[in-house]
């Protein structure tokens, strides 16, 4: 699997969660558009390396970035609330993705979430992910 077959398949399941309704048009892949409307979310999915398991010969390992970006006039309530929607949709859940050929688990891990960034009007959270697919 690809970094791409990845982040689509997660980006995929999140717009289709109500509890994630106030984002789920504004869902990126690695680039958010010029001019789009906060709040956002970008998905960045890299490092890529395939690792062999007692179990799960085929085993793919990535890195995930998901960057959510508010309103700073909004507060951080909204952003936080968003976040913690976002980690309950995909923290240790498993995921399917299904092409002509095949078809695979993603098992998501939230790691970490870094300090909050306010730059101007904006305020921006970044956290990091493990991804598991087998």
């Amino acid at each position: 699997m690809n970094p791409l077959s990845i982040a689509q398949v997660i980006v995929g399941h999140l717009k289709q969660q109500d509890a994630l309704s106030l984002i789920n048009s504004n869902i990126f892949i690695q680039r958010v558009p010029p001019n789009t409307t906060l709040p956002y979310l970008r998905v960045i999915v890299d490092k890529m390396a395939s690792q062999t398991y007692d179990q799960h010969p085929a085993d793919t390992h990535a890195v995930m970035k998901l960057t959510l970006v508010c309103n700073l006039s909004d507060g951080s309530e909204q952003l936080i609330a968003i976040h913690n929607a976002i980690t309950t949709q995909l923290n240790k859940k498993q995921l399917v993705f299904q092409n002509q050929t095949n078809q695979r688990l993603i098992q998501c891990w939230h790691e970490h979430t870094h300090q909050p960034d306010v730059e101007h009007d904006r305020i921006e959270l970044t956290s990091d992910w493990q991804i598991r697919s087998i």
